[in-house]
């Protein structure tokens, strides 16, 4: 039995009720992964493209979010934690570490299981310029020039997802000038002026734990 398997359960449940395109679109490219371990997928969504076995040694539990993560959640992952010792499973979740003195719940979590030895903690610092330079340059599939790359370090303060949200929107609106050798902003005063509007909340740092 898979240490994981109230995991298995729960969702089980819910891909059996949830809306199909609902379900369709969360599952997206890795439903055929998923559906390794959750047979009922298939039986909802139809036939799926064949995929690799997942080796019990490879097997890896990843939980986003969990700051939005409510009690009873946070509970079974608490569970599984504490029987999984002799399995050869890696639990990995993240969570934004400002929310922590807001969610008594999340916070008690995780004092349990560094109490219990069961959690091992890493904060996510934000990217430096050199790594915003290498991640812009992945996205766009050229490096951007020295001006573009400093404007998106300080618009994103960092943070990869807001990284990618900037340069998307940029593209889209005309900000970015991309040519076969390098990135860079519109010459047009309307571009150089132009800001991206965001969320606070995606400003936060992170926190992995595993």
């Amino acid at each position: 039995m898979p240490p994981y398997l109230p995991f298995v359960e729960a969702l089980g449940g819910y891909i059996r009720t949830a809306p199909l395109e609902q379900l369709r679109t969360q599952a997206d490219s890795i439903a055929p992964i998923l559906a390794t371990i959750l047979p009922e997928l298939p039986l909802r969504l139809g036939e799926l493209a064949p995929s690799y076995p997942l080796p019990p040694e490879q097997t890896r539990l990843l939980l986003d979010d969990l700051h939005w993560a409510d009690t009873a959640t946070l509970d079974l992952l608490c569970y599984v934690a504490q029987h999984q010792a002799v399995s050869r499973l890696c639990i990995l979740g993240a969570y934004r570490s400002d929310e922590l003195a807001s969610r008594p719940a999340l916070e008690r979590s995780i004092l349990s299981l560094t109490r219990n030895r069961q959690l091992m903690t890493l904060a996510l610092r934000p990217l430096g310029e050199a790594d915003v330079v290498e991640l812009t340059t992945r996205l766009l599939g050229v490096p951007p020039d020295h001006l573009l790359s400093q404007r998106l370090w300080k618009e994103s303060e960092g943070n990869p997802f807001l990284l990618e949200e900037v340069v998307r929107a940029w593209l889209e609106s005309g900000v970015l000038t991309v040519t076969p050798s390098r990135a860079s902003i519109s010459s047009s005063p309307e571009a150089r002026q132009y800001r991206q509007p965001h969320s606070p909340s995606l400003r936060s740092p992170a926190s992995r734990g595993a």
